[in-house]
């Protein structure tokens, strides 16, 4: 007597990704592409960030160099507008003092605003009176 088995079927061997593997390795290859390209663009703002940063501080220092070397200083408020993306602003003012005092004090302010930011510089300054004969 010839015993049946029931015999299932014998799988081959695959040379290849099925479909699922393949669609399963596009999706992580997209979220590490899009999570890199993201971190890339927030670096590239900062970067501009900081540039506008530095380039306010050069332009405050300047106004405020050139306030400190003058030698006669003047009450003013003025702004001016440079490379369409920075407006300084320079204020002189005299500071209160006393009744007999040999010097006047001035404070002298500079604000730089941009787009998205502004920088400030204070600095006073002393100057001799005149002596009254």
């Amino acid at each position: 007597m010839r015993s049946t088995f029931l015999t299932l079927p014998v799988r081959r061997q695959s040379n290849g990704f099925s479909l699922i593997e393949v669609v399963i390795a596009v999706s992580l290859l997209s979220l590490a592409i899009a999570a890199v390209i993201q971190v890339y663009s927030i670096n590239l703002k900062n970067t501009r960030k900081a540039e506008l940063y530095s380039q306010a501080i050069i332009h405050a220092r300047s106004v405020m160099e050139e306030s400190l070397s003058s030698e006669s200083l003047k009450e003013t408020d003025e702004s001016l507008d440079i490379d369409d993306t920075f407006t300084v602003s320079k204020r002189i003012a005299v500071l209160p003092s006393e009744e007999e005092a040999i010097a006047e004090t001035y404070e002298i302010t500079v604000i730089v605003e941009w787009q998205g930011g502004s920088f400030e510089l204070k600095a006073t300054k002393s100057t001799a009176l005149p002596e009254e004969e």
